[in-house]
Parts: structure tokens; C-alpha cells; sequence
């Protein structure tokens, strides 16, 4: 069981933590997760003291026990990516904008895709009830069982019952969060525009017992979206989730070079498609008392790829839109996020000559070890579309690796 939980106070003394460390190991050997909540922000008023407390506290503790705690968390198959996120709202911060003040979360959690890697996400007091969602690990002086925090994670992760829409789901990105979603439970309709594509993908994931049908689709037809949410609601009376992962790029070259019907092509089914599909299932995901919108964008948005200009112009429009309607229909229930994968092994990455940066290249920046697979996008995405993140909406997420906003 890959799971450690300790309701101490962290202090920032080196003399307490081989007790801690030592008492981490009993249970198996081996530490695979830390969480440390152990907030340096006096409580109210000037304290003697205040100003190295909270550095103390709040980073320097973190990092001692993290040391000691590194190699037990390395033999357990877990390797040296380190991954930082910080929350929209930045805190005035202290000693060289390493300290956020009043952060009340720092969470250190251990993904098992390569050799050492770590993810460090440091949380605001504002996004206190984030730490509900995340398995109830809310300050408790009670330590939870291990088997009471999986059952209660298993639970609220379900998609029974569930329908989701995902375009461009046959091969690639989509065709791993369909099969993702589905084996959550969702019943999930997949599209593309080759009907071979689609009797192939479906044929597939029934095989394996999941609940998916499909049709012909090309986003950029309104009477092939008609066709989409008809067989949406063949079977079914609502809509759950829209998930949009269909794009195209028809030009490798100069941006200022392409052509009105490549900007209209690229723009029609990377942008105007998922607000037009959605506004056609709108009603249908009201009608289930809400839902969750998953737009994929792509890492182009941040980094340009060269030659790429229309498609990066694309992609980085997706991100605003994520941002609009997230504001535009949370009275309805519905959240919508988005998704932006890095390099990941589809089709599209075969254009290896377009690419600005090497693995080897990212690997000396980042520290980047690997490519990413499709499946590494799907298991946030079906997180996005279940009830651990019904706290979470209008966020654009980074799954490359790296951060390359850092």
C-alpha cells in the first residue's frame, strides 16, 4: 500500500527528524508520499521571532525532512523530475520570492513514471477546501487508515452512470481518455472522421467490456456535430462530459505565408468547434444538474513551435476560451478546463523537423527524462471530470514533464 500519512508538527530542527523519518519506516520500509502541512504564519499580532519562523517553518523544514526522506522515497521506484506549480493568486512573498506568506498546503507527491520524480504543489490559505478534495487530508490530529483513504478515493473517482463526449477520440490523447473514462465507469461516445478509425477504436475498448459506441464526426461539419449528439443521445438522456481533443494543422511554415483557408480550417475546428459543440450539449448537461468541460490544448501554447504559427495562435486561443466559459457557466454547474499536454509519442509529434527542442535539450533545462505517453493525459482528465475536482474550474494544466512557465 503506497501510502503515508503523519499528523506531526513539523518544526524546523534538525534533531527532530530522524525521529519522524525513523517512524515513517516502520510501517514498510519505505516512504512513497509527503504531505506536510505545518503552516509558519503566526496567528494574530507581531511575535518575537515572526520573521524566521516562517521561513523556517514554511521552506526550510520541507526541504531538511524531504533530504532525509529522498533516498527511502528513491528505492521505492520513484526517480528525479521535479515538476513545480504555484497557485494564480502569488502572496507577497519573502527572501527572494522563495516563501509564499500564509501558505497554508505544501503538497510532495510521488508519480511512479520514471526513476525520482516529484511534485511540489504549494497552496494558498484560499484554496483550503482543495485539501477536502484530495482525500480529506484536512489538519486532522487523527491519522486516516490507509484502507478508509483508498475506499473513499475509489468512491468519489466513479463515473458510473456517467456520459462523455470526446471528439477525436480513435487513436492518440483521445483514445486514451476514452479508455480511461471508461474504465471509470462512463459510458463514452468517441468520434473522427474516418469511419474505419471509429469501428476499429470501438471494436477495441468493447472488447475489453467497456461501454462505448461511436460515430462519424468531423468537428468542423454542424451536421456532423448534429450526428454526434444525436448518437450522444441515443442511449442516453443527458450528457455528462465534453472532452475536445480533435485539431488539425494543415501548414508547416510561415504564419504570415499561410493562407485565409488555413487560418479558417485551423481556427474552425481547433476553437470555433468545441464552443459551437457545446453549445449544443449545454442543455443536455444542464439537464443532469451540471457537468465538466475538458478543452486540450497544447504546451505550442507557451512555447511557439516554429513553423507552427496558425496551430500555436490556435492553442493558445483555447486557453482563453477555457477561462471564459469556466466564468461563463459555473452558475450553471458546468467547469471547464483544459489540458496541455507536452510532448507526448502521437502522430502529430512525428514532425520532429518542427520541433525547436530535443529530448536532450529539455532533458539539460528540465531535467526531462522521457516523452510522454497518451495515457499520461488521460488519468487528469478523468480526474477533471469527477466529483474529487468539483472545486477546480477554469484552470489550464500542464502535463509535460516540466513546466515550461517556470
Amino acid at each position: 500500500m503506497p501510502f503515508s500519512f503523519f499528523p506531526a508538527r513539523l518544526q524546523a530542527k534538525e534533531t527532530g527528524f530522524p525521529f519522524l523519518s525513523s517512524s515513517a519506516l516502520d510501517y514498510q520500509g519505505g516512504v512513497d508520499f509527503l504531505f506536510c502541512s505545518a503552516p509558519g504564519q503566526p496567528s494574530g499580532g507581531e511575535m518575537p521571532g515572526a520573521i524566521e519562523q516562517i521561513p523556517n517553518v514554511n521552506v526550510k523544514a520541507l526541504v531538511l525532512l524531504l533530504s532525509q526522506l529522498l533516498r527511502h522515497m528513491e528505492t521505492r521506484g520513484y526517480g528525479c523530475r521535479r515538476t513545480f506549480m504555484k497557485s494564480m493568486k502569488q502572496w507577497s512573498c519573502m527572501a527572494m520570492d522563495l516563501i509564499l506568506q500564509e501558505k497554508e498546503r505544501v503538497l510532495a507527491m510521488m508519480e511512479s513514471l520514471q526513476a525520482a520524480s516529484i511534485m511540489a504543489i504549494m497552496l494558498p490559505p484560499m484554496f483550503r477546501a482543495l485539501s477536502w478534495t484530495l482525500g480529506g487530508l484536512h489538519c486532522s490530529s487523527i491519522p486516516l487508515s490507509i484502507r478508509m483513504f483508498s475506499e473513499r478515493a475509489d468512491k468519489s473517482r466513479s463515473l458510473a452512470d456517467k456520459v462523455a463526449v470526446i471528439t477525436g477520440s480513435t487513436k492518440g490523447i483521445g483514445f486514451a481518455i476514452a479508455r480511461h473514462l471508461a474504465q471509470n465507469g462512463a459510458h463514452v461516445v468517441i468520434c473522427s472522421r474516418k469511419q474505419w478509425n471509429v469501428d476499429q477504436a470501438v471494436t477495441t475498448l468493447q472488447k475489453e467490456g467497456l461501454s462505448v459506441t461511436g460515430t462519424v464526426c468531423h468537428v468542423g461539419k454542424a451536421e456532423d456535430r448534429d450526428r454526434l449528439v444525436a448518437k450522444a443521445l441515443e442511449h442516453h438522456k443527458g450528457i455528462d462530459f465534453l472532452v475536445c481533443v480533435a485539431g488539425v494543422n494543415p501548414l508547416v511554415g510561415s504564419t504570415l505565408g499561410a493562407s485565409e483557408q488555413v487560418w479558417d480550417k485551423i481556427l474552425d475546428v481547433n476553437v470555433k468547434a468545441p464552443t459551437l459543440l457545446l453549445s449544443q450539449l449545454l442543455p443536455h448537461m444542464e439537464s443532469r444538474g451540471g457537468g465538466s468541460v475538458v478543452l486540450v490544448s497544447s504546451v505550442a501554447a507557451y512555447m511557439p513551435i516554429s513553423k507552427l504559427g496558425v496551430y500555436n495562435t490556435s492553442k493558445t486561443a483555447l486557453l482563453g476560451l477555457c477561462k471564459s466559459l469556466a466564468m461563463e457557466l459555473a452558475p450553471k454547474g458546468i467547469r471547464v478546463n483544459s489540458i496541455v499536454p507536452g510532448l507526448i509519442k502521437t502522430d502529430f509529434i512525428q514532425m520532429e523537423k518542427t520541433l525547436p527542442y530535443t529530448l536532450s535539450d529539455l532533458n539539460k533545462i528540465y531535467g526531462l527524462q522521457r516523452l510522454g505517453e497518451p495515457e499520461d493525459c488521460a488519468g487528469i482528465v478523468s480526474f477533471l471530470c469527477s466529483s474529487d475536482a468539483s472545486y477546480i474550474t477554469g484552470e489550464n494544466i500542464t502535463v509535460a514533464g516540466y513546466s515550461p512557465k517556470l
